[in-house]
C-alpha cells in the first residue's frame, strides 16, 4: 500500500483543485533550476514522506541525482518491496530551448528504462504570464497526454505544492487516511456543513476550553480572536448558501452576506453553548465533538503543533473549502512587487 498512499497523496497536493494564478507563476522566471527549485521540491517531498511514515510503516530516501531522465528519486520500501517516483523539474528559462519537448520525452524514456515500477511527475515551472510558455505547458500536456504513468503538473499546480505549509502538508496527509479512521469521520460530519469561518470559530472554541487554558470564553473573545479574524479576512463575502451551491448556480435562499456574528449565531445551539454566564463551550456531549477534540490532541502529539498552527492543522484537515484561500508567502511576494 505504500505506493498507493504515497501517489495518492501527491495526486491530492500536486495535482489539487487549488493552482496558483498566472501572476504569481511570475515567480518562477526568477528561480533556477539547481539552486532554488530542485532544493524546494526535496524540501517539501521529505516532508511529506516523513509525515507518511507516522502512518504507515515504510522507510525511504530521496536522492538529487539528476541522472536518468529524473531531478529527484524517491525509493520507498514496505515489506521489502521497493517503488520508485520520479520526478522532473523544468525551469523557466529551460522554456527557451526549442527542443524541450524532445527533451523531455528522452528523459521520461530514459527513467522508465531504467527504474522499476516508476510513477513519473514533470513539473513545469514556468512563467504563464509569458503567452508563448503557455503555448508550450499545452503542447507538452498534449503530448504526454496518453502515457499513464506520466503526471504533468502545470505551472499553477507547481507552485501551490512548493509553496505549502508543513501544516498544510500534515493535514493532507491526515485528511487522505481519514477516509479509514471512525473518528476522523464523525469529525468530518461536524464540519462538512460548516463554512470556513464557521470552522474557524469552532475550532477556536474546543482549543481555548480543552487546550488552551483559559477559564471563560465570551462571544468577543472568539470574534476578535486573531485566527477568526485572519480566516475572516481571506473568506469570500458572501452569502451563507453561495460556499455550498456547485459552480454556475446562483440560485441563494438568501442574499444577505454572512458576517462573524451570524456565523456564530448558526453554531449556538448545536456545536458550541452558550452558558447562563454568558460563556460559550463547545458541546462536549456530542460525539461529533469528541471527535474533533480527539483530532485536535493526536496533532498536538504527533506533530507538536500549538495555538494558531493547530488550528491551521484543522482548516486543513477535512479538505479545501470553496472561498477560503489563504495566502502564502510566495503569493505574497509577487502581490508585494
Amino acid at each position: 500500500m505504500s505506493e498507493n498512499a504515497s501517489n495518492r497523496l501527491l495526486h491530492e497536493l500536486i495535482l489539487s483543485p487549488n493552482v496558483s494564478s498566472k501572476k504569481q507563476t511570475r515567480s518562477f522566471a526568477k528561480y533556477r533550476h539547481d539552486d532554488d527549485l530542485c532544493p524546494a521540491l526535496e524540501k517539501q517531498v521529505n516532508e511529506l514522506l516523513g509525515i507518511l511514515e507516522k502512518y504507515q510503516k515504510i522507510s525511504h530516501k530521496v536522492h538529487g541525482l539528476n541522472d536518468h531522465g529524473v531531478d529527484l528519486l524517491v525509493k520507498i520500501t514496505k515489506d521489502e518491496t521497493a517503488s520508485h517516483i520520479g520526478m522532473q523539474i523544468k525551469s523557466d528559462s529551460e522554456f527557451e530551448a526549442k527542443d524541450l519537448i524532445r527533451t523531455l520525452k528522452a528523459q521520461y524514456y530514459d527513467a522508465v528504462n531504467y527504474y522499476n515500477d516508476l510513477n513519473y511527475y514533470i513539473l513545469l515551472c514556468c512563467d504563464l504570464s509569458n503567452k508563448a510558455r503557455t503555448l508550450i505547458v499545452s503542447r507538452i500536456a498534449t503530448e504526454f497526454a496518453k502515457k499513464s504513468d506520466v503526471m504533468i503538473v502545470e505551472p499553477g499546480r507547481a507552485l501551490q505544492f512548493l509553496q505549502m505549509s508543513q501544516m498544510q502538508i500534515a493535514a493532507t496527509v491526515r485528511f487522505v487516511f481519514g477516509t479509514d479512521d471512525i473518528v476522523y469521520k464523525k469529525g468530518l460530519r461536524a464540519v462538512i456543513d460548516l463554512i470556513p469561518t464557521e470552522r474557524a470559530i469552532l475550532f477556536t472554541t474546543i482549543l481555548r476550553h480543552s487546550f488552551g487554558g483559559y477559564n471563560s470564553t465570551t462571544r468577543s473573545d472568539i470574534i476578535e480572536s486573531s485566527f477568526v479574524e485572519y480566516v475572516n479576512e481571506h473568506t469570500a463575502q458572501r452569502p451563507r448558501d453561495w460556499f455550498f451551491q456547485k459552480r454556475g448556480i446562483v440560485d441563494f435562499t438568501s442574499e444577505e452576506v454572512r458576517n462573524l456574528e451570524s456565523d456564530l449565531d448558526y453554531l449556538e445551539g448545536h456545536l458550541i453553548n452558550l452558558s447562563d454566564s454568558e460563556q460559550l463551550l463547545p458541546n462536549l456531549d456530542d460525539e461529533e465533538i469528541q471527535a474533533l477534540t480527539a483530532i485536535m490532541l493526536d496533532a498536538k502529539v504527533r506533530f507538536k503543533y500549538e495555538d494558531s498552527d493547530l488550528l491551521d492543522y484543522m482548516m486543513n484537515a477535512f479538505g479545501r473549502q470553496k472561498g477560503y484561500t489563504p495566502p502564502t508567502e510566495l503569493a505574497k511576494e509577487v502581490e508585494e512587487e
